[in-house]
């Protein structure tokens, strides 16, 4: 994780257009949901980094990069954060453990998508974490655990576990800040 915060610093210094920045942001989400697959010991598969467009007014999927083209979630209408996660961490600005997803209303949808070889698994257990610059919310990383039941899944997430993704989001947030394209 301290490669890609050196690497973050050198490549976000100075002007950016937007075609940087998308390559940037690309290169950093990849990077980034693989460091914290490693350090969780989770699948890539597990990790998702959501951005805000708030010209578009959604939550948008960055990675794993099959949930890209997978849809979005709206910020405002009929999904609520009553309904979904992430929205929850963005409206709260606080993170969250989740060890009984399943018995949790949530967008089920997105975790039935196909990112690996094998068969899609439902999340039971998450941790969800907003990624703020500042006070502002610019997107949530979450990390999952997997499986056709909560014992199959691994072991439950902790306040430690918490602590630590808390960290990595605060650490990476201002240079995600910094790559999100203008018209994102």
């Amino acid at each position: 994780m301290q490669e890609l915060l050196k690497e973050l610093e050198i490549v976000t210094q100075g002007e950016l257009n937007d075609s940087t920045r998308s390559q940037i942001l690309d290169k950093t989400t990849e990077k980034l949901g693989a460091g914290i697959a490693g350090e969780f010991g989770v699948q890539a598969n597990e990790v998702a980094i959501l951005i805000i467009s708030n010209r578009q007014g959604i939550l948008k999927f960055e990675y794993p990069k099959p949930l890209r083209n997978s849809g979005t979630i709206p910020l405002k209408g009929k999904v609520s954060a009553k309904d979904a996660i992430a929205l929850r961490s963005v409206s709260s600005r606080r993170g969250e453990i989740i060890n009984a997803v399943q018995q949790v209303k949530h967008l089920a949808v997105f975790e039935m998508v196909k990112t690996s070889s094998g068969t899609p698994m439902p999340i039971q257990k998450m941790l969800s974490v907003p990624i703020l610059a500042g006070q502002d919310p610019i997107g949530v990383v979450q990390v999952s655990r997997k499986g056709e039941n909560p014992a199959k899944a691994g072991v439950d997430f902790s306040d430690t576990d918490l602590k630590k993704l808390e960290k990595i989001s605060a650490a990476v947030a201002p240079y995600l800040a910094r790559v999100i394209p203008t018209t994102y």
